[in-house]
């Protein structure tokens, strides 16, 4: 696994990119649905086995969702000059490395927040094409350095 610095999560970008292209940021996400599978699976855990039953359920539930999309729970985001790639990230042998890009020209952008929570709606103009990630700007995550970049580049 890498690290949540910038310059580790850029060097896993490009080496799963391996096309050269330069890697402007790059960050970690969920998708918006395993937030929600995350909450249905953590109340089911807990109501049945209690609170470490909500962390497997949360966990679990997670897991399962992401999979049957085609995703791992945690994407790897990188914001090239021309592209937004939305990468799995330790998936698999299974699983293909690029889960979903955009032509940065022909996506539009946009941000909403829950709480420390931020979700960055991306949107293809041409194909119709959508995705909602989840991210987070909080200073007690070590992810919030990368989010907060991608957040930049892709809604300045």
């Amino acid at each position: 696994m890498t690290g949540y610095d910038e310059a580790s999560m850029i060097a896993e970008a490009i080496a799963t990119l391996d096309d050269g292209d330069e890697v402007l940021g790059a960050g970690f996400f969920g998708a918006h649905d395993l937030t929600k599978a995350a909450t249905l699976g953590s109340a089911g855990g807990g109501i049945l086995f209690g609170s470490l039953g909500a962390i497997v359920g949360m966990l679990t539930a997670k897991h399962v969702t992401a999979q049957a999309q085609g995703m791992t729970r945690m994407l790897l985001v990188a914001v090239t000059p021309t592209m937004i790639h939305v990468m799995n990230h330790e998936g698999g042998p299974d699983m293909q490395k690029e889960f979903m890009s955009f032509l940065r020209d022909s996506v539009e952008a946009s941000v909403s927040t829950l709480g420390a929570s931020k979700y960055l709606h991306l949107t293809d103009t041409e194909t119709g094409a959508k995705l909602v990630l989840h991210g987070t700007l909080s200073s007690l995550s070590p992810q919030a350095e990368g989010d907060r970049i991608v957040f930049d580049l892709l809604t300045a």
